[in-house]
């Protein structure tokens, strides 16, 4: 079978559950952007249906593609209409890195000729994807409306955009390869809105109380890769299991603590929104990976790696307790 086939199926599938679940919470908390998430999903994964159906009952790929790009540039407006709704009460204003930013992808939809030759088509993607990323880019540039949702957002323009100058490189479609990957990305990505969309509209979380929450989803993630771990290679070493455990608890949390905090304090500032998470991010994967390589060593370098991560965290409890900047936050301000 070929990939492509898979993973058509596999976005078809993900975007459907997802848009059955936003569904379900538009009408048990009566909440108006539930539904346009799950209208959006619904749109884009019926893009992708009728090519799998396309393809299951006449063997080939369909040369006239216009029907589903209408569903798919659809998903698109409902991304904008979730934007507009989030911002009613912000006045949205020009701004110089937002429209720099909307000019590049301007520019890179037109290279790319994404939608094929039919211009109309490509003017109105470019006019809602513009619009899409303007508004993501000017809430981010605002410390009062920042959220994790609209950088997510961004990054699926971006990733959405990529895959037409990846697919450049590529014939092959029947074996997996970076197109796919990337594709695979995006749709967990658009995913990924419904978890945060939830977040900040039923809970409406305060900037202080991000920290604890990127702490209990590393610690969560970390009880499930000890879980995989045992799952797959047995029970037969006790000893090791608890000191990979813990060392590897004690590293998601060091990531969840610098995650958290920084992004709720370090990067409040106006525009080190982007730079800054993914600064951020980068210094954990950097951080995960020395571990990594640290305990796939034998002897006393990997009894360093086990250990590193939890005398890290030590240190940043006794700078907490004895030092009162770090307590009252004063130094991120």
């Amino acid at each position: 079978m070929s990939f492509e086939v898979i993973d058509n199926v596999f976005q078809v599938t993900v975007l459907l559950i997802a848009s059955v679940v936003s569904l379900w919470l538009a009408v048990r908390h009566g909440e108006k952007r539930f539904l346009i998430l799950s209208l959006a999903y619904a749109c884009f994964s019926m893009e992708t249906l009728y090519f799998v159906l396309y393809l299951a009952i006449f063997g080939k790929v369909p040369q006239v593609f216009y029907v589903a790009e209408i569903s798919w540039w659809a998903s698109y407006l409902f991304y904008l209409s979730l934007q507009i709704v989030r911002s009613e009460k912000i006045p949205v204003r020009a701004s110089a890195v937002p429209v720099i930013v909307c000019m590049v992808v301007v520019i890179a939809v037109f290279v790319f000729r994404i939608f094929g030759p039919a211009w109309l088509m490509i003017g109105l993607f470019v006019a809602t994807v513009g619009a899409i990323t303007y508004i993501s880019l000017f809430r981010l540039g605002r410390p009062e409306s920042r959220t994790p949702l609209d950088a997510l957002l961004f990054f699926c323009i971006c990733l959405q955009i990529s895959l037409y100058g990846i697919s450049m490189f590529y014939s092959d479609y029947t074996r997996f390869n970076f197109y796919f990957l990337v594709d695979i990305t995006l749709t967990l990505s658009f995913v990924g809105l419904l978890p945060l969309l939830f977040y900040f509209a039923i809970f409406e979380p305060q900037p202080k109380e991000l920290p604890g929450i990127a702490i209990a989803i590393a610690v969560g993630f970390a009880t499930f890769e000890n879980v995989c771990y045992l799952a797959e290679n047995g029970a037969e070493n006790l000893t090791f299991l608890l000191i990979r455990g813990i060392s590897a608890g004690a590293l998601h949390i060091l990531c969840g603590i610098l995650a958290g905090f920084g992004i709720s304090y370090v990067f409040r500032r106006k525009w080190l929104a982007l730079t800054g998470t993914a600064g951020i991010l980068g210094a954990c994967v950097g951080f995960h990976a020395i571990y990594n390589l640290l305990i796939t060593t034998e002897g006393t370098v990997r009894m360093v790696g086990y250990l590193f991560p939890s005398l890290l965290i030590l240190c940043l409890y006794l700078c907490r307790k004895v030092l009162p900047v770090f307590r009252r936050g004063q130094m991120w301000e």
